[in-house]
């Protein structure tokens, strides 16, 4: 997620869930900002939801299929001289 987003990302627990789809749970997750645009993270997401590419993974790649986001919280920002 760091590599994609080129962002630091902190995560919580991670849990593995089977029912009611087989994938994963990331609890607490912050997406920082770019340390020149502010030091406010850009993201806070109480619960990320995670569905890999099942076949993907057994080939050695890691592909999502779904990504969901509970309870998100963004941050918009912008210097002073862009426009949005």
């Amino acid at each position: 997620l760091e590599k994609s987003l080129d962002r630091k990302v902190d995560i919580g627990l991670v849990e593995y869930n089977f029912l009611p789809w087989p994938g994963f749970s990331i609890g607490d997750v912050v997406i920082h900002e770019d340390p020149e645009l502010g030091i406010e993270p850009i993201a806070y997401v109480t619960e990320l939801q995670l569905t890999p590419r099942w076949l993907k993974l057994l080939t050695g790649s890691v592909e999502v299929s779904s990504l969901r986001l509970v309870e998100p919280s963004l941050n918009l920002s912008r210097t002073g001289d862009q426009p949005w």
